[in-house]
């Protein structure tokens, strides 16, 4: 039976307790059904809320936003590793005193570097790395 109300559900259930218990399972208190939106009776003493599909939904979504959250700060987080290594490596190389060797190592830990993926904001810097290798030996951009 659908009540529009909690009240009119119970006033229904205090009325007409004694003629329900004649099968064994008497209503004993009123719930909401989410899917009616109005109130029904039920033999179940005890209260279990079980999640509507809109509630699943609801909660599917916010854990997908959250690990959407958390993607985009290790994302954040990695490009902002990667142009601080950059920085780092352009600083070595602004030296005047670089030899065949620390060019080769720095050339070796760029590439490294270069290998974890492109930062967009960080073109101009690769870009000025690049030029500065060139600077020093003379060597084609690779």
């Amino acid at each position: 039976m659908l009540f529009e109300t909690e009240k009119k559900a119970m006033t229904f259930l205090k009325f007409n307790a004694e003629e329900m218990q004649e099968n064994g399972h008497a209503p004993q208190r009123a719930y909401y059904c989410e899917a009616c939106g109005g109130y029904h009776l039920t033999s179940s003493q005890k209260y279990t809320h079980k999640k509507s599909l809109t509630e699943n939904i609801i909660d599917k979504y916010q854990s997908e936003r959250a690990r959407l959250k958390e993607i985009r700060a290790e994302e954040s987080e990695r490009k902002q590793k990667i142009t601080k290594e950059l920085r780092d490596l352009r600083n070595a190389l602004d030296s005047d005193c670089i030899d065949n060797a620390m060019y080769e190592a720095l050339r070796s830990q760029y590439d490294e570097i270069c290998n974890g993926g492109v930062v967009p904001k960080a073109r101009k810097l690769r870009r000025a790395i690049e030029n500065r290798f060139e600077e020093l030996c003379g060597n084609a951009k690779r």
